[in-house]
């Protein structure tokens, strides 16, 4: 009987040890949003290249392992620039077990991005300089995927009149097998990465490549469009190439290599039913793109469908650009190799 009372005092004091721990953790969690939100607009207030980032909310999704910046966007603090570089409905960071380690996530939920051109620098917008080599060291662990989710992607120029607007929406984009493959990173990096998108209003985008190190950083991507219907370009081709297409629907394959700081692309065109105008003005520009539309115009991409290329090569001593036969250049090759 004289042991009752001990116990009453021992289980009331379990509770009362419960509830303290139960409210610090509910205060915790719903001050847990404000801290974080301070720290991240903090450390994103000076952006480089004149950026500027911030979230209006923190959602802390603590069973899920996910952090969410809500409404997150990025401006260019000049205000010379009519739209953010980005904004999205969320940016969140996840945390995930890869075998027995934790790894790092980045989800882009409906991002929307705007790059622009612009002969002045301070009009320019094309986001902050060396993000990459940056992201590892603000993540807590090793980054194990990125994925984009109904996302925007704008090119824009607004010098012209009307404006340009170039887009792919509904983008849809997975890479996974990260690790070690942002920099500095290592040779074990082999990752993946696939995506989708609807280019302006008719053409379908597929995309798929792979990212290693070994030792040099290589990317190597093939996409394809289908479908688009080749007037929705002349805004961008009357304003650069000074040519204008009356009808015609594009297929296209590309071919994308990036070894070191060299890069090559190749865009193998399919042309259907295509009449393309070139105008008097600017017949002497050297401008690739204008190249390109008199290239069509002259019929060299319809003539043999898929034999016809376009190759344009960057280094740092310069960019090289050529029309190139694929078939000859593979019976080059052929003949090459019977030589030796």
């Amino acid at each position: 009987m004289s042991d009752r009372p001990w116990h009453h005092v021992k289980h009331r004091g379990w509770i009362i040890a419960l509830v303290v721990v139960l409210v610090v953790l509910v205060a915790a969690r719903l001050a847990m949003p404000a801290i974080i939100k301070k720290v991240v607009n903090s450390k994103l207030e000076n952006m480089p290249g004149g950026f500027q980032g911030s979230a209006e909310s923190i959602d802390v999704r603590m069973l899920d392992g996910e952090i969410g910046l809500q409404q997150f966007r990025i401006v260019k603090k000049n205000g010379l620039v009519p739209v953010p570089f980005m904004k999205m409905q969320e940016l969140v960071l996840g945390t995930v077990r890869d075998s027995w380690k934790l790894r790092s996530t980045l989800r882009f939920v409906q991002p929307d991005a705007s790059f622009v051109y612009s002969k002045s620098e301070a009009k320019k917008q094309y986001g902050p300089p060396g993000a990459l080599d940056r992201l590892q060291g603000q993540l807590p662990f090793q980054l194990l995927w990125i994925k984009v989710e109904d996302g925007t992607f704008h090119f824009r120029d607004y010098e012209p009149k009307p404006d340009i607007d170039v887009f792919a929406k509904h983008v849809y984009v997975f890479w996974d097998k990260l690790v070690g493959c942002l920099p500095p990173g290592f040779t074990a990096c082999r990752s993946n990465v696939k995506g989708r998108a609807d280019l302006l209003e008719s053409g379908k985008l597929q995309l798929k490549g792979t990212f290693v190190r070994a030792p040099e950083a290589e990317f190597k991507a093939d996409a394809s469009i289908e479908n688009l219907r080749a007037p929705e370009l002349n805004p961008v081709l009357k304003n650069y190439a000074k040519i204008e297409i009356q009808r015609g629907k594009i297929d296209l394959d590309a071919h994308y290599a990036q070894r070191g700081k060299r890069r090559d692309v190749t865009v193998v065109p399919y042309l259907r039913d295509f009449k393309l105008m070139g105008e008097d003005r600017d017949k002497e520009s050297t401008s690739f793109v204008r190249q390109i539309g008199v290239a069509a115009a002259a019929g060299f991409f319809e003539k043999r469908q898929g034999e016809k290329a376009v190759r344009i090569t960057s280094k740092p001593s310069g960019t090289d650009f050529e029309l190139i036969d694929l078939k000859e250049k593979r019976e080059e090759k052929r003949e090459d190799k019977d030589e030796r």
